[in-house]
């Protein structure tokens, strides 16, 4: 399944990692470049720096 995920705060990484687990397909969506970073390096994610709630993201 493919899921995107707004935000990576302490709910949005805990649900990326889960999921990740668990085979799908994650990609995350957060405006902090350090965090998305963090999270694109440790697990199989696509990390997007950017506003989750502009619709050009």
């Amino acid at each position: 399944m493919k899921i995107i995920v707004v935000g990576c705060g302490k709910v949005g990484c805990t649900l990326a990692e889960q999921l990740c687990q668990e085979g799908h397909d994650i990609s995350i969506i957060d405006s902090n470049e350090q965090v998305v970073e963090e999270l694109s390096n440790s697990y199989d994610v696509l990390g997007i720096t950017g506003n989750g709630a502009s619709y050009s993201i």
